[in-house]
C-alpha cells in the first residue's frame, strides 16, 4: 500500500522546531513567575520577615490580607502595561528586537523580589516583573504562529501553554522543596530568585533567533524574509523543484500578496487602534479575543494556582485545593462547602475527593484551554495588525486577572467558598457564547483566517486541487520571470538568517 504524502505546509524542521521551543523559555518564565508567590504565601519566613500574619488572629490580619491582594495586583497591573508596550515595539521595532527589551526587564524584576529588604521592595519587582511577563506572554504565541508551518500551528504555538503550566509545577515544586530549608529567608528567597534562569537563558540564545519573516515582508525586507523562511521549511541544500521547496515558495508569494492587499486596504480605512473597533470583521475579532481570554480567567485558575496555600489550608491541608472548571468547579465547590474548616469528624473520604477534582481540574485546563486561548488569539488577526490584536487579547487576560486576585484574599477570608460560585456562572455562560460565535481555524495558513471572518484573501494555499495549485505555481514563475521578485533559489546549506 502506498503510503499517503502529508498535507503541504505540515512538515516541521529541525531549526522549526528547536525556535519554537527556545521561544517558549518565555512561555516557563510566565507561568513560574506568575505562580511563585503561591509558594510564598506558604513559607512562615516570608510572614516573619516582613511582620506579616500567618493566622487570623493576629492583630495585622487584615493588612497581610491587603499586602497578599497587591502583590498579585501590582502584577497584573505591569502585566497590563507590558500588554500595550508589546503591541507597540513588536510592530516598530520586530518580534526579535522586543525579546531584547523584555528579558532583561524580567531579570530586573527576578533579582529585585528575591533580594526584597522591605515589602516596598518586592511589590516593585513584582510589578517589574509583571511588566516583563506582560511582553513575554504576548510577544512569544505571536512570534510563534508567525513561524509555524499553517497544518502543524496549533501543534506549535499550543506549546507555549504546555510550557507555561510547566512553570507553574516548577515553581510549585521549588517552594515544596524550599519548605524543609532550616533558613527561613532561603526559604522564599530562592524559589524567586530562580525565576532569572529561564529569562536569562532565552538572552543568551535571542543572537541566534531570526526576526519573523512576515514582520520583515510588512517591512518591505524580502529577501531577509525569504531567507528566513527557507531555513524555518529546513530546504537548505535541497532541490529547487523538491516539494518542501515548492511550498515555500507558494507560502512567501501569498504572504507577499496578503501584506501588499492589506497595505493597500489600509491606506482606504486607516491603520490605526481604532480601526479595530470600526470595521465589523476586526471588531468580530476583539469579540472573540476578549472572550478567550476572559472566558479562560473566569474559570478563577489564577485564583487557584496564586492562592492555592490559602485554599488547602482552608481544607484542613498543609497546601493547596482548588475550584474545577464549569461542572468540575461546581463539585469542588460542593466539597470546599461541606469540608472547608471542618476539624472534628472530618469526612477523610470527602477531602480526598477534593484533591482529585483538583488534579483533574489542572489536567484539563493544561491540556484543554491553556494551550488553546494562545493559539487562537495570536492567529485570528491579520498580520498588520496582529501584534496589537495579541496584545489586546493579553490585556484582558491580566485586567480580568487582577480584578479576580486583588479580591480573593478578603472573598476568601469572608465569604469563602461562596466566591467561586461566581465562577461557575460565568464560565457556563461563556461556553454559550463561545461555541456559538465563533469561527474555526483549523488547517488556514495566516493570510486565509481573515476570510472566516468576512474578510478577502488575497491568495489561497492550503485545501487547493491540484489544477489551483498549479496556477498558483504559474503565478510564481510569471512573477519571478518579470523581475518582481529576486531571490527564490533555495539558499546554500550555510546561508545565514539571524
Amino acid at each position: 500500500m502506498a503510503r499517503a504524502e502529508k498535507a503541504p505546509g505540515s512538515h516541521i524542521s529541525l531549526f522549526n522546531l528547536a525556535l519554537v521551543l527556545a521561544l517558549t523559555l518565555g512561555s516557563i518564565t510566565y507561568g513560574y513567575t506568575f505562580s511563585i508567590v503561591s509558594t510564598t504565601l506558604g513559607q512562615p519566613g516570608w510572614y516573619t520577615y516582613f511582620d506579616l500574619a500567618s493566622d487570623e488572629t493576629s492583630p495585622n490580619y487584615a493588612y497581610t490580607k491587603r499586602i497578599e491582594g497587591a502583590m498579585n495586583g501590582l502584577f497584573c497591573a505591569g502585566g497590563f502595561f507590558g500588554c500595550v508596550f508589546i503591541g507597540w515595539s513588536s510592530n516598530a521595532m520586530g518580534r526579535r528586537k522586543s525579546l531584547f527589551v523584555a528579558l532583561p526587564v524580567a531579570i530586573i524584576g527576578g533579582a529585585l523580589q528575591a533580594g526584597a529588604a522591605h515589602i516596598a521592595m518586592f511589590l516593585v519587582g513584582r510589578f517589574i516583573g509583571g511588566i516583563a511577563v506582560g511582553i513575554l506572554v504576548t510577544l512569544v504565541p505571536l512570534f510563534q504562529s508567525e513561524i509555524a508551518p499553517p497544518a502543524v500551528r496549533g501543534f506549535l504555538v499550543s506549546q507555549h501553554g504546555v510550557m507555561m503550566v510547566l512553570g507553574y509545577s516548577l515553581a510549585a515544586w521549588t517552594g515544596f522543596a524550599c519548605y524543609f530549608s532550616t533558613n527561613s529567608e532561603f526559604q522564599w528567597r530562592y524559589p524567586l530568585a530562580e525565576q532569572v534562569l529561564f529569562p536569562l537563558a532565552l538572552l543568551g540564545l535571542t543572537p541566534w533567533i531570526p526576526e519573523s519573516p512576515r514582520w520583515l515582508i510588512m517591512k518591505d525586507r524580502f529577501d531577509e524574509a525569504w531567507v528566513v523562511l527557507a531555513k524555518l521549511h529546513g530546504i537548505a541544500g535541497h532541490e529547487q523543484d523538491s516539494r518542501e521547496a515548492t511550498f515555500a515558495r507558494e507560502e512567501f508569494y501569498q504572504m507577499r500578496q496578503q501584506v501588499a492587499a492589506d497595505k493597500r486596504l489600509a491606506a482606504i480605512e486607516g491603520a490605526s487602534i481604532a480601526t479595530l473597533f470600526k470595521k465589523p470583521s476586526y471588531r468580530k475579532r476583539m469579540f472573540c479575543a476578549f472572550m478567550t481570554m476572559f472566558g479562560a480567567e473566569s474559570t478563577a485558575i489564577l485564583v487557584v494556582y496564586n492562592y492555592s496555600v490559602l485554599l488547602y489550608q482552608g481544607l484542613g491541608f498543609s497546601n493547596m485545593i482548588s475550584l474545577m472548571l464549569a461542572a468540575f468547579l461546581a463539585v469542588e465547590v460542593a466539597l470546599d462547602a461541606l469540608y472547608t474548616g471542618v476539624t472534628e469528624n472530618r469526612n477523610e473520604a470527602g477531602l480526598r475527593a477534593g484533591v482529585f477534582f483538583l488534579f483533574l481540574y489542572i489536567t484539563c485546563y493544561g491540556c484543554c484551554i491553556d494551550a488553546n486561548t494562545f493559539v487562537y488569539c495570536s492567529e485570528i488577526f491579520p498580520s498588520h495588525f496582529r501584534s496589537y490584536g495579541t496584545a489586546w487579547s493579553l490585556s484582558i487576560l491580566f485586567l480580568s486577572a487582577m480584578i479576580y486576585l486583588e479580591a480573593a484574599p478578603t472573598a476568601l477570608a469572608t465569604i469563602g467558598w461562596r466566591y467561586f460560585l461566581i465562577f461557575i456562572g460565568l464560565t457556563f455562560i461563556n461556553i454559550i457564547i463561545i461555541w456559538k460565535t465563533f469561527p474555526e481555524t483549523k488547517g488556514l495558513s495566516l493570510e486565509e483566517i481573515g476570510e472566516v471572518f468576512g474578510d478577502e484573501v488575497a491568495v489561497h494555499l492550503t485545501h487547493l486541487t491540484a489544477e489551483e495549485r498549479e496556477a498558483l505555481d504559474r503565478s510564481i514563475d510569471a512573477e519571478k520571470a518579470g523581475g518582481q521578485v529576486q531571490h527564490l533559489d533555495v539558499p546554500a546549506p550555510d546561508t545565514e538568517c539571524a
